[in-house]
């Protein structure tokens, strides 16, 4: 049989959780029935204000991209605007100080529908997004425009506003076509140096632009600078508007700012996956090192999407803080539908409150029970053994898995008390080598006395092999 080592198990990207943030702010609207009139008593906006010259802002229910309820905005005629707006939206003092977040993220849904209306997105700091009037250069980091087209049908122009109520830089003709459904994403960066971050990279003082309109992301503006004129040290607000319409529109739903500060996560993710296992999804993940972890909950959906996910679980405990690899199991123990591809998600929570996402994503389909090969042919382990042994300092007890299974090692003495555990390993394909290494000491960290050891090999948690150890210094 041909032999796989694996080093590094890969998973798929998500663009919907690339910070190594906080959520700062969301907003999703489904507290809210069909036509309700949006306010700042009953959703997370600070600020809403209905022009002059109309324009509603209520909401919609169904959505345009789910079952739930989103945001309609309308174009004000004459002049005036309507608009809503978030600001002063602090970051964890007892992470970050007083920072403004200087990596930043804000994705959304959106449709546009009507055929005449102009709708922006500003994104920066200050008071005067408190308000409407008072707006400035200075106070503005992106701004974005999208020009509604007198023909119903043909592309929506999106434009780069470098100067705030100035000249604009037409962007191009792309991806916004009216009454078509998309997934937005800006991340924006200026801490001082280029920010690596799950898609890409983003300079200093620049932003990337994706969109997605369900077939995945697609980097639509790459390294785009900042607004020459603006002087600030970070972001914390944002607003949409919409001016100079008749019947154009803007929908809006699963709104979400995510910051980060100068500051590392807290938890160092290693490994992440998913394998179908014992009739049910069995999540795996191990940790390098965490700090302050009280625990995890895992979000579930059935698209690759975080901002729709659904909690599943209760708090998993985290092991506080340890430089210690430690690993994680979960099941996933839910009737979950045949031949349906599931999305798993983990988030943290640290003692201070602070919930820290993840970039990785673990995923698995659901196999039919009649497949050829599901939960009919038991895995198999070959080549156990320990080298060398006996041993003196340092033994390696290693076997190959036939097939995808979740394997643990134990060590007992002679009386059969357990005086060493590994961390569990999960396999991700066929023939796939795994190995743990043991210097002879106990789970305290105690050098054990000369003697017989017994190792136990288990996969997917059921007794598989006992071998014998030899322990001689």
């Amino acid at each position: 049989m041909k032999k796989v080592l694996v080093i590094v198990i890969l998973t798929t990207f998500s663009i919907t959780s690339y910070l190594n943030g906080a959520t700062i702010w969301s907003e999703n609207f489904d507290d809210l029935s069909n036509g309700t009139t949006i306010t700042n008593s009953n959703t997370d906006w600070e600020n809403v204000r209905t022009g002059t010259g109309g324009g509603p802002i209520e909401a919609k229910k169904p959505s345009s991209f789910d079952a739930t309820t989103s945001m309609i905005l309308g174009a004000s005629s004459g002049g005036s605007i309507t608009v809503v707006s978030a600001y002063d939206l602090d970051m964890d003092p007892d992470t970050y100080g007083d920072q403004l977040g200087t990596k930043f993220t804000v994705s959304f849904d959106v449709k546009f529908t009507g055929d005449t209306g102009d709708f922006y997105l500003f994104v920066g700091d200050g008071d005067v997004y408190s308000g409407n009037s008072g707006f400035s250069y200075a106070t503005t980091l992106i701004g974005i425009k999208w020009d509604l087209p007198t023909s119903p049908g043909t592309t929506i122009t999106l434009q780069n506003c470098n100067a705030v109520w100035g000249t604009l830089d037409p962007i191009g003709n792309f991806d916004f076509e009216i009454g078509s459904t998309y997934r937005v994403a800006i991340v924006g960066n200026m801490s001082g140096s280029s920010y690596n971050y799950t898609a890409g990279t983003v300079g200093n003082d620049k932003y990337d632009l994706w969109v997605d309109s369900g077939s995945g992301w697609v980097l639509r503006l790459d390294d785009v600078v900042l607004n020459s004129d603006q002087t600030l040290s970070g972001m914390d607000s944002f607003r949409f508007f919409g001016v100079d319409g008749a019947n154009g529109n803007i929908e809006l739903d699963d709104i979400e700012l995510l910051n980060e500060g100068d500051s590392t996560l807290p938890i160092i993710l290693s490994t992440f996956t998913a394998q179908y296992l014992n009739s049910k999804p069995t999540l795996y993940w191990q940790t390098q090192s965490e700090t302050d972890n009280m625990g995890w909950f895992i979000y579930r959906n059935t698209i690759e999407y975080f901002t729709s996910s659904e909690k599943i679980s209760g708090m998993i405990p985290g092991q506080g803080t340890t430089t210690e690899p430690q690993s994680y199991i979960y099941e996933d123990a839910e009737e979950l539908q045949i031949e349906q591809t599931y999305y798993y998600w983990l988030e943290s929570v640290d003692y201070s409150g602070t919930i820290h996402h993840y970039d990785r994503v673990a995923q698995v389909t659901i196999p039919h029970p009649n497949e050829p090969g599901q939960n009919v042919i038991p895995p198999i382990a070959y080549e156990i053994s320990a080298d060398p042994n006996p041993f003196s300092y340092t033994t390696n007890i290693s076997f190959v898995m036939d097939q995808p299974s979740l394997v643990d090692v134990a060590i007992y003495n002679v009386k059969g008390q357990l005086v060493k555990s590994f961390n569990s390993v999960m396999t991700s394909q066929e023939n796939e080598t795994v190995a743990f290494s043991w210097n002879g000491k106990n789970d305290a960290g105690k050098s054990l006395s000369n003697g017989v050891y017994l190792y136990l090999v288990k996969v997917n948690g059921k007794d598989y092999a006992t071998k014998q150890l030899i322990l001689m210094k």
